[in-house]
């Protein structure tokens, strides 16, 4: 009988602490066409999938995109990015950005020679190295602290790819979404 019940008790309490974690994680997916990028390009900036989650108890969102083809240092510029609205539906904007730029390219870029960094991009400029971030084969991450985000309950994103520093009328190359954004609920 004694047995039965401290089996029983540690039953509820491995179920509750597996119920409970604050590990816990909330992601906002969507998944892009092959081949449907604007202009033709290496597929390395073609999104196949993008994906924004938050690990709850980790205090980290993590930003991924999967491509239809390994990023390689030797693309020349080249930019995979998050566009976020935090909080959704208001003016307010930030950059997630995984790069390989520089500086003789595209002047915020943090040194001279290619190399890889993040930046963030708000109102007020560009943060570079901002936020950790990898570069796996055709799987580029981003880990970003909510609070450089507005540490909001709920954001608005849309991914997008570059081979050309924004502005002059560079254009992405490919979005996911298409059109509109995805909301993470936090």
């Amino acid at each position: 009988m004694i047995e039965r019940v401290r089996l029983i008790v540690v039953s509820i309490a491995i179920l509750t602490l597996m119920l409970g974690s604050p590990a816990s994680a909330h992601t906002a997916v969507v998944a892009d066409p092959v081949g449907d990028m604007a202009t033709a390009a290496s597929p390395a900036f073609d999104i196949v999938q993008a994906k924004v989650t938050e690990r709850k108890g980790a205090g980290i969102l993590y930003f991924q995109l999967e491509l239809a083809a390994p990023v390689t240092e030797t693309t020349g510029f080249g930019a995979w990015a998050f566009l976020v609205n935090a909080p959704a539906g208001s003016a307010t904007f930030y950059g997630v950005v995984v790069r390989h730029c520089d500086r003789q390219v595209q002047a915020v870029c943090g040194a001279n020679g290619y190399h890889w960094e993040s930046a963030l991009l708000t109102a007020t400029g560009t943060t570079v190295g901002a936020f950790g971030f990898s570069v796996d084969g055709a799987t580029v991450k981003a880990y970003v602290d909510p609070a450089l985000l507005g540490d909001v309950g709920v954001l608005r994103w849309s991914a997008n790819t570059r081979n050309a520093p924004a502005g002059g009328g560079s254009r992405a190359l490919d979005f996911a979404p298409n059109s509109g954004f995805v909301t993470l609920e936090r």
